[in-house]
C-alpha cells in the first residue's frame, strides 16, 4: 500500500474559481497573516481547514454551519480545543460578513463560542527554573531561559533581540515586542547588576565578532536563524517547541512550555504589587485585558497592598490631599 500523501495546498481564489469556504479561507489568511505569529497562523490554518473539509463544495449556509458546530461538539477533543475551534471560525465568519461574502448576522448568530475552560495555571517555580537553567548550560537555551524568566519576553522577542536594544551600562532593555509591534509600544525592562541575565549578556557580548556575517546585530544569531520571519526553515517552530519540551521533561518540568516562563515572570510581577501601567511598560503589554489574565495575586500579596495603604491612610493634621480633577 502506498504511503498516504499530504493534502495539496489550496489555491487562492481566482477569476475562474468558485467562492468556496476553502478559497475564502486562503484569502482570509493571506490578508491577515502579517498580524499573526507563525504559530498562530498554523493554528488558524488547521481550524479553517477542518471547516473547509466539512463544507466541501456545498453551498455555505447557516444550516451547514450549525451542522459543523454540532459535529465539532461530538468530537472527542479537549474543551480548550473546542473553544479554539469556534473562536477562530467565528472570527473568520465575521470577516466574511465584513467582506459581504455572506449575509450579515445570519451566520454569526448561529455560532456559540463556549467559554475557555478554567484550568489551574502552571508556572515555573524558582527550583524548576534553576534546574532548567543548569541543564541548558552550553546551549542557546541557557540564554533563552534566563531572558524569558527575568524579563517576561516571548520566544519571538528572545530570538530577535538586537544589541541596539541592550543597554549593559545602565542595565536595562528597550525593545519593540514583535507580536504587538503594530501598537508601537516599547518594553523597557531593567535587570539586576550582577544577576544571571546581566552575566549571560556580558558573556554573549564577548562573542560578537564570532557571529555569522549578516547576523551580527542579533544577541543570539543561532536563535534568530530559527525564527521563520528571518528566513528560518518551515518547521523550525515545531522543532524548537519539541526540543524545549524534551529539555523540560528531562529536568522535572514536564507539562510546561516556553511561554510559561513569561507567565512565571508576570505572576511574580503581579505578586510584587506592580500595577498595569508598570507591567505594561516593563513587558510592552498592549492591552489591560491581557494583564488581567495574570493579575491573580494570592492572599499574602493582597495583604501587603492593604498594609501599605493603611500606613498612608492618615495624612498630617491640617493637610488636604486634592484628587486629580477635584475643584
Amino acid at each position: 500500500m502506498s504511503e498516504e500523501q499530504p493534502p495539496a495546498p489550496i489555491s487562492p481564489l481566482g477569476p475562474n474559481r468558485a467562492p468556496t469556504v476553502a478559497n475564502w479561507a486562503e484569502q482570509y489568511k493571506e490578508l491577515n497573516k502579517h498580524r499573526w505569529s507563525w504559530g498562530h497562523l498554523q493554528g488558524i490554518d488547521n481550524e479553517l481547514r477542518r471547516l473547509a473539509m466539512f463544507v466541501g463544495t456545498k453551498e455555505f449556509t447557516p444550516q451547514v454551519l450549525a451542522e459543523f458546530q454540532a459535529a465539532t461538539h461530538e468530537r472527542k477533543a479537549k474543551p480548550w480545543t473546542i473553544h479554539r475551534t469556534f473562536r477562530e471560525v467565528r472570527q473568520f465568519v465575521l470577516w466574511l460578513e465584513a467582506m459581504e461574502f455572506v449575509d450579515y448576522r445570519r451566520f454569526t448568530s448561529v455560532i456559540r463560542v463556549p467559554p475557555p475552560p478554567k484550568v489551574a495555571a502552571k508556572i515555573f517555580t524558582e527550583t524548576q527554573y534553576e534546574r532548567l537553567k543548569a541543564a541548558a548550560k552550553g546551549t542557546y537555551w541557557y540564554y533563552a531561559v534566563i531572558m524569558a524568566y527575568r524579563t517576561g519576553a516571548r520566544y519571538s522577542d528572545v530570538a530577535l533581540l538586537k544589541w541596539e536594544s541592550v543597554h549593559l551600562d545602565e542595565c536595562y532593555l528597550r525593545y519593540l515586542p514583535f507580536k504587538t509591534r503594530k501598537h508601537g509600544k516599547e518594553a523597557v525592562c531593567p535587570f539586576n547588576v550582577g544577576g544571571d541575565l546581566h552575566e549571560v549578556l556580558l558573556e554573549m557580548s564577548l562573542c560578537k565578532g564570532a557571529n555569522p556575517k549578516g547576523w551580527e546585530a542579533y544577541v543570539c544569531p543561532d536563535m534568530a536563524m530559527t525564527y521563520p520571519i528571518n528566513g528560518g526553515q518551515f518547521g523550525a517552530g515545531p522543532q524548537k517547541r519539541f526540543a524545549f519540551k524534551q529539555l523540560c521533561e528531562k529536568n522535572g518540568c514536564a507539562g510546561l512550555s516556553f511561554h510559561k516562563l513569561r507567565n512565571s515572570f508576570m505572576s511574580r510581577l503581579v505578586q510584587s504589587g506592580a500595577s498595569y501601567p508598570m507591567a505594561s511598560q516593563i513587558t510592552g503589554l498592549a492591552s489591560a485585558s491581557v494583564f488581567n489574565q495574570y493579575a491573580k495575586p494570592d492572599v499574602e500579596s493582597l495583604r501587603k497592598v492593604m498594609d501599605r495603604m493603611d500606613k498612608k491612610d492618615d495624612p498630617p493634621e491640617g493637610t488636604i490631599i486634592k484628587l486629580p480633577g477635584a475643584a
